[in-house]
């Protein structure tokens, strides 16, 4: 912005910039939202919840492994997806998942096995 010589201000576009009617935020390129996510460990548990409203039940698709979580939305309004890394492993057999009101809470064992066992040194 500057000040024209009636004393105006003249405000002007960046010369690399883009409009803001033409351009694309990352998300609308693809076509896919990244849902906002809390995950927290427990003590024999990891609890993660995603945000994802506007979408059936139906739509969402939901992988786990020890690792990680796949979260992946392909409803006709709207796409999601995100990947999940897990802070501990986890058994993938033991996840629940439940989607109440745009919220996905998921909650999986801690797979006891694969933390490490303290050895006692005599």
């Amino acid at each position: 912005m500057r000040m024209g010589p009636d004393g105006d201000p003249v405000i002007e576009e960046f010369g690399n910039a883009r409009s803001f009617e033409s351009s694309k935020s990352p998300d609308s390129i693809s076509g896919n939202r990244e849902p906002l996510t809390d995950v927290f460990v427990h003590n024999d548990s990891i609890a993660v919840t995603l945000e994802i409203p506007g979408v059936s039940k139906d739509n969402i698709k939901l992988d786990a492994s020890e690792e990680k979580l796949i979260i992946h939305v392909d409803d006709p309004k709207r796409r999601y997806y995100k990947e999940v890394r897990l802070p501990r492993k986890a058994r993938p057999g033991s996840a629940k998942a439940t989607y109440n009101n745009g919220v996905l809470d998921i909650t999986l064992e801690i797979d006891s096995a694969k933390e490490p066992t303290r050895v006692t040194i005599e």
